[in-house]
Formats: structure tokens, sequence, C-alpha cells
């Protein structure tokens, strides 16, 4: 079916705190397609950033299948794994929605004692009075990363990429109703 080979390697794209993560699994997982997750290729024990001379490798390797839903902004891995995808996927949302979310999503994670990737852990200390706090990168980061998918959707170089932009989180329900009936 046409509408499965133009989404094969789909890359779902946005602001950090927008719901990249939770639209990738779900994508991956109607798909049947296994879903890669670049944060957790990226952090390590300790909030341990990934050199970048060893995380290239980890995430060719994962992006190595015919089929995979990825997410995740590594400027630095844009080729590597923007190169591989057929399609690209942008959450639009605007910043209060994504702080919103994002805020949610911590202080779930703090209540719950969630174990994230390299079996790390959101904190109070860490999210709420750290200069590392992911509420602070949210904020910080938004017009970046937002300035960054625009240059991916208007970019040349991606240009054979399908491109699907969602404004709303009812968008994305949308899109994700389509994408059930269309596999």
């Amino acid at each position: 079916m046409e509408t499965t080979h133009l989404f094969a390697r789909v890359v779902v794209v946005g602001p950090s705190g927008a719901g990249k993560t939770t639209l990738a699994k779900q994508l991956a997982g109607r798909a049947g397609v296994p879903h890669v997750e670049l944060d957790a290729l990226h952090w390590g024990p300790g909030w341990a950033s990934t050199p970048p001379a060893q995380l290239r490798p980890k995430v060719a390797a994962a992006l190595q299948g015919d089929a995979w839903v990825c997410d995740g902004n590594y400027p630095s891995l844009r080729d590597a794994v923007l190169g591989r995808a057929t399609a690209v996927i942008w959450l639009n949302y605007t910043r209060s929605r994504v702080f919103r979310q994002a805020f949610c999503r911590s202080v779930c994670r703090i209540r719950s004692g969630e174990r994230l990737w390299a079996g790390n852990r959101e904190s109070f200390q860490r999210t709420f009075l750290s200069r590392h706090s992911i509420l602070l990168w949210v904020l910080s980061s938004y017009d970046s990363r937002q300035l960054a998918c625009r240059e991916v959707f208007e970019s040349a170089t991606y240009q054979a990429l399908q491109r699907v932009r969602l404004d709303t989180p009812a968008a994305t329900d949308r899109f994700l109703e389509t994408f059930s009936q269309a596999g």
C-alpha cells in the first residue's frame, strides 16, 4: 500500500515536551514496527550524555531496518535520522501547551518515581530547583526547536520526505485515526 511505503520510516519532531515519544510509540504500535527513542540512546546513568562519537553509531544501528518510528531533536543527528526517513511529523504546538504538558509529565514522573533512560529519574530538586531543569529547557529551547522544525519542512534537502505538521492535539488525534485506517 502506498501509505505504508510513505510512512515506512517516520521521524517525529517538535519542541521538548510536545509529546513526540507518546506519538511515536502510538504510531510504531499501530504499524507493528520498532520505536527508536533518541533520548534513550543519548542519556546514560546519572544524566550523562553519550559522546557524539559513540552516539552516531548507536543511532545508525537502531535505524538500519526497513521500517521504524523515531522521535527526537538532535541537530547533530539530523542528517543521520532524516537521511533514512521517508516521513517527518512535526508537533507544532504552542509554547503554553508544550509547557503545560511538560509540567504535568514531570509532576507525574516525580510522584511515581518512573525510571527513564539508563535508570534516571526526574526529581523535585532537578525539575524545579536546578539549572538543569527540564522545565527551563522546555522554555529556553522552544524557539530554536521550532525554527529547526520549520527549516526541515522548508528545506529542499528534505523535499522527498512526506511531511505532516500537526498544530493541535485534536489534529494529532485525527491523524492517528487516519494512520490506523490506512495501515
